[in-house]
């Protein structure tokens, strides 16, 4: 997707429309993690990425969660997708934070991450999730998903 973007936003649209958010999140639900979700909207044009945020679901993001963790892979470079998803619109990631919720954040950390990681989300999240992350919260945030 990424030589598509830098290549040809076009096709790239193009394969996105092709298949579509609904395959896209089976897809994703069947073999992937919330690391593969983050990256692919990090290289998707801004029109699909907002369609799978819009798309996602509670459950959905509880399976990602849990195969994330499970899967033991380190959420190191998460951060460098949040902030591609920052640079491209504010609103995108946030939205997509809201969805995930500081708590399953927090799991993520606990499970797969150390402080080094923890420090480099907090530093490429919004503010408002940043701040929520470290517990300086001054404005409320959705608490829903913390199971």
């Amino acid at each position: 997707m990424r030589a598509l973007r830098v290549g040809s936003e076009g096709l790239l649209a193009d394969l996105e429309g092709k298949i579509g958010v609904d395959r896209f999140l089976r897809l994703i639900l069947a073999n992937g993690t919330l690391c593969e979700l983050f990256h692919i909207l990090r290289h998707s044009t801004a029109e699909f990425s907002r369609a799978t945020v819009n798309a996602l679901t509670e459950d959905a993001v509880d399976t990602l969660t849990e195969k994330t963790i499970a899967s033991g892979r380190s959420i190191g470079t998460l951060n460098l997708a949040m902030r591609a998803l920052r640079a491209g619109s504010d609103t995108l990631l946030a939205d997509l934070e809201g969805k995930i919720c500081v708590g399953r954040f927090q799991r993520l950390i606990f499970a797969n991450g150390n402080l080094p990681a923890l420090g480099r989300i907090v530093t490429d999240a919004t503010p408002r999730f940043a701040n929520h992350c470290s517990g300086r919260s001054i404005l409320p945030i959705p608490t829903h998903g913390t199971r």
